[in-house]
């Protein structure tokens, strides 16, 4: 993880319009990618996760490199996310759903399911853009740590790109 920004400063991520509540830099062996999560604790009914959904899908649309990412309290939440998500057609080709015991387990190989579609993959896979995502402060770097400390910020639009 290359960078890591909290809701209460997820709009430093330059992401016009939904506000996640984290956005995730990463840099892996397969390469990089920013992660809009969403983190479901299943208490949304579906007109604001149908309106969530509209707004990623024009937010994502000329960002090929950024996902959005639903983490999910179980299995049943998920299908029901895809479900809405297929019945009202505002899926996004870079919008997927994780259980949060799926994420623990399996971490960056954690198993995604598209909200919209059937073919499965991880986290490691859609991170593939060759462009390396790298901070001179990466999250859990004592950098890093001293920064949070210090209460300042970086400059990060480039890594956003």
């Amino acid at each position: 993880m290359t960078l890591w920004l909290p809701e209460s400063i997820v709009d430093d991520g330059l992401l016009a319009g939904p506000s996640p509540d984290t956005i995730v830099v990463t840099d892996a062996d397969t390469g990089s990618g920013v992660l809009c999560l969403e983190v479901d604790e299943a208490t949304q009914h579906v007109a604001p996760i149908r309106n969530k959904l509209r707004a990623y899908r024009r937010a994502l649309a000329d960002r090929p490199t950024w996902h959005l990412v639903f983490v999910v309290p179980t299995a049943a939440r998920q299908n029901w996310l895809r479900r809405i998500a297929r019945a009202e057609d505002v899926g996004s080709a870079s919008a997927w759903a994780v259980t949060m015991d799926d994420l623990r387990r399996g971490g960056i190989d954690a198993r995604l399911l598209p909200i919209v579609g059937s073919s499965t993959t991880t986290l490691r896979e859609i991170l593939a853009d060759p462009q390396p995502r790298r901070s001179a402060t990466p999250v859990g770097s004592r950098a890093w740590l001293e920064l949070l400390g210090s209460g300042g910020g970086e400059e990060s639009s480039e890594l956003f790109v």
